[in-house]
C-alpha cells in the first residue's frame, strides 16, 4: 500500500503521472506541486534573463554594492548568455528560488574582458 505521505511526493515531483492516474488536474502552484510550479514560473520567464550563476562585491572585479549576475534567456543555459551588475540590496530583495530575473530598464548589463 502506497502512504499519503509517498502520494504527496508523486504529486510534487511527478505530477502529470499523478494528474494520468487519478485522472486530476493538478494547479501549478507551490503547495499543490512544486514541479508544476517550477514549469509555469519559467514558462512566465522564457522572454527574460534569469540569473544562473552569481557573484557578490568580495569576488575579484565586482564593484562594491553590486552582484555581478551572469543570465541565460528563459534561464535556458543552451540559449542566449549575458551578464549584468545589479545592485545588491535589490539582488537580495528580488532574487526568487529558481533566481533573479534582470531589468533591463534598471540592472546594467556588463561586457566581460
Amino acid at each position: 500500500m502506497i502512504s499519503a505521505e509517498e502520494i504527496d511526493d508523486i504529486r510534487h515531483h511527478f505530477p502529470d503521472l499523478f494528474e494520468e492516474n487519478l485522472h486530476v488536474k493538478i494547479l501549478p502552484t507551490a503547495l499543490t506541486s512544486v514541479e508544476l510550479y517550477r514549469r509555469k514560473w519559467f514558462k512566465d520567464h522564457k522572454n527574460d534573463f534569469v540569473e544562473i550563476e552569481s557573484w557578490c562585491d568580495k569576488s575579484k572585479n565586482v564593484t562594491k554594492g553590486k552582484v555581478l549576475v551572469k543570465a541565460a534567456l528563459g534561464g535556458d543555459e543552451m540559449k542566449e548568455i549575458t551578464y549584468w551588475d545589479v545592485d545588491a540590496q535589490l539582488f537580495n530583495k528580488e532574487r526568487t528560488e529558481f533566481g533573479y530575473v534582470i531589468k533591463p530598464t534598471r540592472d546594467q548589463p556588463k561586457k566581460l574582458v
